[in-house]
């Protein structure tokens, strides 16, 4: 027998990311939340009103420990999380970082898992053939480790899309 895998709805339901450029001229319905990401040096993102709910972070883009750079960590992991939990119901959860990489694609690829959402970079599939995926692990696997208390290794390689 074949039954249905969503546990949320019938709607196909999606997460995209961006790079901030794109992210700043999206013009929301008031139906889609956002995800967005900086680090100090740039500041937040000048988003258009509309938006139902909007989740601002502050880390570097990187996966080791640098001065003067500030990791993403277990805090951040929490909001995220508590903030995809407030949404199940969404059609479409739109996350942006600087440059629409590493940082975005390690968070949409999490709440692409959790929630079972089709996963897009600008519109394409993320595991466009002709590029290896691209993602920060750091923040992949430490949103992991705080929802489930173990996560992947940080480098774990993931498997190719179809």
């Amino acid at each position: 027998l074949f039954e249905p895998v969503s546990r949320y709805n019938s709607v196909m339901k999606s997460v995209v990311f961006y790079p901030r450029a794109v992210a700043e001229k999206l013009t929301p319905t008031g139906r889609e939340v956002i995800v967005s990401i900086h680090d100090r040096t740039q500041g937040p993102a000048a988003l258009q009103s509309g938006w139902k709910d909007v989740l601002r972070l502050s880390f570097h883009d990187t996966d080791v420990a640098k001065e003067d750079y500030d990791l993403f960590n277990e805090a951040q992991a929490r909001e995220v999380i508590d903030f995809i939990e407030r949404h199940t119901d969404v059609e479409r959860i739109v996350v942006h970082c600087n440059m629409g990489v590493s940082r975005s694609a390690a968070v949409a690829m999490f709440i692409a898992d959790q929630q079972e959402r089709t996963l897009f970079q600008q519109g394409r599939s993320f595991f466009h053939p002709d590029r290896p995926a691209q993602y920060n692990r750091l923040v992949y696997s430490t949103l992991n480790r705080t929802l489930w208390g173990s996560a992947p290794s940080a480098f774990e390689v993931l498997p190719e899309g179809p």
